[in-house]
Formats: C-alpha cells, sequence, structure tokens
C-alpha cells in the first residue's frame, strides 16, 4: 500500500523495526490504519496510531522518537524543528524545538494518547489557549496551539532551567530568602492567572521551573479551570483534579467550585518542599495521602529544618490551612505577605537583589512526575488513585 506518512513517521517506523519492537504483521497494521483514517478525512502520525492500537507503549513511542531525532537531523513537525525531549507529562510530551522561519528556540508539547477522543483534544487545546490568554514575566508564555502532520501541539517558551523538585533533589532546600523570593514570583503569576478568571489547579513543585537567572516560570496549564467555561463535557464525574501529594482539600473532596485559595494551599505545601527539603506528608503511605489533606497535621517546618524561621513557618501553614476561609484569601493579600517577609530577610542577611546562586543547569524536566516517586500525575480518580504515568500514559 502506499506510505502516505511524513518523514518522521517513516524514521519512526524503520526505527520500531530495526529495534525489533515491530514485526512486519504490526507494521502494515499500522500503515492500514493511517490510510483508513486519511480515506476519512483524520491525519494521524504514525507514532500516535502505535500507541493507539497498543502495539507499542508510550514510553517505547518516546524513546523511538529520541532514537530517531539522534539518527536524522533535523526532524520537522511543520516549522518545528525537533531537538531533544524535555519532559512528559499526563497529557503529552515536550520537546525542545527550532521555529524555522521565526528562527526562535521554543519548547513544543505534542499530544500523545491512546485515547485520542475529542474530549482529550479539547482539553490539550484548552491549555494552549489558557496560556495564550496570560502574559507574565513568571508564567511560561504561550506561542501557537494547533494541528500540523498529524500532531496537535503547541508551542511555548522554552525555560533554560529544572524545576524546583529537581533542583530540591539535586541541590538540597532552597535558603529561606530565595524559596520566599520564589514562592512570591509564584504568587504573583498566580494573581494575573486568578484576575483573568483562570485557576490553575496543578501548582507543585513539578511546574514551578527556576531560570538560569534564579527566577521562577509557572507552567503546566492542562488542568486550569476558566471562568464561563463548562467543563462537564471534559472529565468524567467523580474525577478528582490534581497531583496528590499538593492538592487542595477541596480538590481532593471533588469539589468542582475551587477558587484562587486552592492554589494558595498547594504553593504552601510547595514552599514547604523548598525549605525543608522534604515532600509533605513524607512519612504517610502514598494511599493515605489524600486523607491528610482532609484531616491530616502537616508538620511544622522548623521540626523538620531549624533553620526556618518561626515567620516562614507561620506563612506556609496560613497558606495551607485546612479551612479556606484561614488561608491568605487572594493571591494579591499573599504577594504583600510574602514581599514583606522577603524584604525583612533580606535586610537580616543584608542581601540585595541578584544575591541568589543555584546550579539551574537544563535537564529532563518531567511535567508530571518530574523524577519525585512521591510527586503523581495530574488527574486522578477517586475510586482509584493512581497517577496516568503509572498506567503507561
Amino acid at each position: 500500500m502506499p506510505f502516505r506518512g511524513t518523514t518522521l513517521d517513516r524514521e519512526f517506523l524503520r526505527q520500531a523495526v530495526a529495534e525489533k519492537r515491530l514485526n512486519d504483521g504490526q507494521l502494515n497494521e499500522i500503515m492500514g490504519a493511517q490510510s483508513g483514517l486519511s480515506d476519512r478525512g483524520i491525519h494521524r502520525a504514525i507514532p500516535i496510531i502505535a500507541h493507539e492500537l497498543g502495539l507499542l507503549r508510550r514510553q517505547v513511542v518516546e524513546q523511538l522518537i529520541r532514537h530517531v531525532l539522534r539518527r536524522v537531523r533535523p526532524t520537522c513537525i511543520g516549522d518545528y524543528a525537533l531537538l531533544r525531549q524535555l519532559g512528559r507529562g499526563g497529557m503529552g510530551v515536550v520537546y525542545e524545538a527550532v521555529h524555522l522561519r521565526m528562527k526562535r528556540t521554543v519548547a513544543i508539547k505534542l499530544l500523545i494518547r491512546r485515547d485520542m477522543s475529542e474530549k482529550f483534544i479539547a482539553r490539550f487545546k484548552r491549555e494552549g489557549y489558557a496560556c495564550a490568554r496570560l502574559r507574565h514575566e513568571n508564567l511560561v508564555a504561550a506561542f501557537d496551539v494547533g494541528y500540523v502532520d498529524g500532531w496537535h501541539y503547541f508551542s511555548m517558551e522554552y525555560v533554560d532551567g529544572p524545576t524546583i523538585s529537581r533542583t530540591v533533589k539535586g541541590n538540597g532546600p532552597f535558603s529561606e530568602v530565595e524559596g520566599v523570593r520564589i514562592t512570591r514570583q509564584v504568587a504573583e503569576a498566580l494573581a494575573c492567572a486568578h484576575d483573568n478568571g483562570i485557576i490553575h489547579r496543578d501548582v507543585k513543585p513539578g511546574n514551578i521551573m527556576i531560570t538560569s537567572g534564579g527566577d521562577a516560570k509557572l507552567c503546566d496549564l492542562g488542568l486550569a479551570r476558566i471562568r464561563n467555561v463548562d467543563e462537564s463535557e471534559l472529565y468524567e464525574p467523580g474525577t478528582t483534579l490534581g497531583s496528590r501529594r499538593y492538592m487542595s482539600p477541596e480538590q481532593a473532596r471533588g469539589l468542582a467550585s475551587v477558587d484562587a485559595r486552592s492554589d494558595i494551599y498547594s504553593l504552601g505545601l510547595t514552599l514547604f518542599l523548598m525549605l525543608t527539603g522534604v515532600p509533605p506528608f513524607s512519612d504517610v503511605p502514598k494511599a493515605d495521602v489524600m486523607s491528610e489533606h482532609l484531616r491530616g497535621l502537616l508538620e511544622w517546618p522548623a521540626d523538620i529544618n531549624q533553620s526556618i524561621s518561626e515567620r516562614a513557618c507561620k506563612i506556609i501553614w496560613r497558606m495551607s490551612a485546612k479551612e479556606p476561609d484561614r488561608r491568605p484569601q487572594s493571591s494579591h493579600e499573599l504577594v504583600k505577605e510574602l514581599r514583606e517577609l522577603e524584604q525583612a530577610l533580606m535586610q537580616e542577611a543584608e542581601l540585595v537583589p541578584g544575591d541568589f546562586t543555584r546550579d539551574t543547569s537544563p535537564g529532563l524536566v518531567d511535567l508530571a512526575s518530574d523524577g519525585f516517586e512521591f510527586e503523581e500525575g495530574s488527574e486522578t480518580s477517586n475510586s482509584d488513585i493512581i497517577a496516568d504515568t503509572e498506567h503507561g500514559e
């Protein structure tokens, strides 16, 4: 049968055969499926079809694409030349790429799912559109949302640094003033989102990147709630949204009407990790973490790291209070409190802006789990609290 795919499709199949991932029968099945879809006006990339048919797990698909990228340069999707894989999330894989006409380095997120239903495609597009609505120096900027060569994609700002998770894992806790400064920057980014009717719903260390200059960049709006947008067609009833280790009690209860204070709770637990070097509720079995958000008591941060001041401990506890009414009532209020604490800490340490140095070498960024075994994917069910990534998705 005539081959209807792109150069990337062809090289992907060659790599899969060379590595004995696919046999001749499976090869014909994939090409036949692509041809049948094309006849119906549906263009689907070969790697996605192989995953959809259950012939290749997503991790294998990603590995094969990485091997193709090393062997064939440039490997293009539309106007984008893929360079290397940066990370993965519950819905897609992120690559460093260059826009060939604009000569601009970007991060491009490609949708790879076994279930390529309209529901998932709509959610994926919504993430790109949500990013595009926002402009803030501490938010990863979106450039383009589209569909080309059988791939749904959106391109965004490339950040030359790791996430908070990887930074803590590699270098230990942040200093108090540095942790507070970065948290204040994220709170300012959230204020921008909240002012535009967007609740992030997945604030966590794996979704905050640190640039080479030491500044925070909040990313991944894949679970964002957008004001006046009906979500009934996007999520199954009873779905709990968020990452188990950092979701708010409201999210753990499956409430649909979470507000800005939910993001504040998650940011409080992120600051807890930054200053202690230990994830919240780290001594609790994974299966019991959800109940800790509802009824458990977060450890006093200074009991883990004695260098943390009482003021920082109190603001962490306020941000992560079980009842939303006991937290800062808006991201703007939180920014004000964090800025006051940051300025006091800088005066005590005789620091000036720019006195922050940390190894921020770019590394593989996992947008779902970020390499921490205790930081799961971003969508779970009340009846089955297992991350997408644990299913090979």
